[in-house]
């Protein structure tokens, strides 16, 4: 089988205390992407040049066909809970996906404060998301990961363990939502986990039965407090003091979900962080060589690990959306790492561009009449029998309308935008969805 072989671990970084102050260094590796890909070196050789193969491939024919289409993927929310606050609200959500569409297609209000010096090679990935659904599951369990596994974290993706099941992952991503307890050693807090993603890792030449992990694990987990730029919810120490949550967790995760690695490439010593400026780069051809992540420094212009002191050398893109910088300093990906989410898209994930079958009814899709389309603003949707609810989201998964006692005949006057908007009747037997033009 074709399927997910390691885990990235992003954004761990470990507090000690000293005296009144708060130091952020690195006594093991901050993320778990080099462990993970040693661990399945050592247990299948020869994993590190295929994987290394795959993303050249999907860049390579990224590059093909970079432009002129644009890529949708339908998102499923789980939101696990123990405690209230922990049930985030529809509007962090939505929230959420209109982050990740700004980021994906430049349209962030930001997008402007990359340096001039980068403006030639960061761009717009042409890659939407569109939010199908999103789970609710109360828990009495908690996820707690260890310096060295997150076993107990991906419980969150099944039922049986207190999570939830991840909907059809071929078709879907799957991003669930979830307290991540800290790293502990004993009453000792070393650090936490704010996300994390399992990349694409089409391996044809992998024996039969020995594919890890299995299917229903893959797609993207977020600490519930880094979710959205509009969550109430306060950042653990010491993130509450060091940047604003701009809803970029995500936008990095989903980056490595299909196929991107930290700009840096984890070459910096992962026991005193120091850069290394030998060994490989990212694999995207156009991000600045550098030999460490920015660690939450800011946006330092001056910032350049691996300073050749030769003419184009240029610092640090702290820009990025795969570095480790604040939060309001990543601004952009750059075209060689767009190549490689298309190439993901058109290679190992490709069947997320299909149609899905695993929440749509398509007998529903016959019950559900949306006219005139294209429109003027004002629909007609006329069903066999009444849904339970009627949404219509842009295409940026922003909400713009909702009925939650539909009859089988509505009249509907959406005040928006010229657009392409998505209408969701939605029925205990699943969900038909429509497309219409607002003219």
């Amino acid at each position: 089988m074709k399927r997910i072989i390691f885990t990235i671990l992003c954004f761990l970084l470990v507090t000690f205390a000293f005296g009144q102050t708060s130091k952020i260094i690195e006594p093991f590796d901050q993320c778990g992407y080099r462990t993970g890909v040693n661990e399945m070196e050592s247990l299948y050789p020869g994993y590190k040049q295929q994987i290394d193969k795959v993303l050249q491939t999907a860049k390579e024919e990224g590059k093909l066909h970079r432009g002129g289409e644009v890529y949708k993927v339908k998102v499923v929310v789980h939101v696990v809970w123990k405690q209230a606050k922990e049930n985030l609200d529809d509007s962090i959500i939505l929230n959420q996906m209109e982050i990740l569409n700004q980021d994906f297609r430049r349209l962030n209000p930001d997008a402007d404060n990359v340096r001039d010096i980068y403006n030639d090679i960061v761009g717009d990935a042409e890659i939407e998301f569109e939010l199908d659904r999103i789970i609710r599951v109360q828990t009495t369990k908690t996820f707690k990961p260890t310096a060295v596994s997150i076993t107990a974290v991906d419980n969150v993706k099944k039922t049986s363990k207190g999570g939830s099941d991840a909907i059809d992952p071929d078709h879907y991503l799957n991003i669930w939502v979830v307290n991540i307890q800290p790293i502990t050693l004993g009453s000792l807090t070393l650090g936490y986990i704010l996300g994390y993603a399992y990349p694409p890792a089409d391996l044809p030449n992998w024996p039969a039965g020995n594919s890890a992990p299995e299917p229903a694990l893959d797609g993207v987990v977020i600490d519930y407090r880094f979710f959205g730029n509009n969550n109430p919810n306060t950042l653990p120490a010491p993130y509450n003091t060091l940047f604003i949550s701009e809803g970029r967790t995500p936008v990095h995760e989903v980056g490595h979900y299909l196929g991107l690695r930290h700009i840096w490439a984890d070459k910096s010593d992962p026991l005193t962080g120091a850069p290394n400026c030998n060994g490989e780069d990212d694999g995207a051809d156009d991000t600045p060589f550098c030999g460490s992540n920015a660690q939450l420094e800011g946006c330092d212009p001056t910032k350049n690990t691996c300073n050749k002191n030769q003419p184009g050398d240029l610092p640090d893109m702290w820009e990025n959306y795969m570095d480790y910088s604040r939060e309001e300093c990543q601004v952009a990906f750059t075209n060689d790492q767009i190549a490689i989410m298309r190439g993901v898209l058109e290679g190992p994930r490709a069947t997320l561009l299909e149609t899905a079958t695993g929440i749509t009814n398509v007998q529903l899709q016959k019950q559900v009449l949306v006219f005139p389309n294209p429109s003027n603003g004002t629909i007609v949707v006329k069903a066999k029998e009444a849904p339970n609810t009627i949404e219509i989201y842009d295409m940026l998964g922003k909400l713009v309308y909702t009925n939650h006692a539909p009859t089988t005949n509505n009249q509907i006057t959406l005040d928006v935008a010229k657009g392409v908007y998505l209408v969701k009747s939605t029925y205990n037997e699943g969900i038909a969805t429509s497309s219409i033009v607002v003219e």
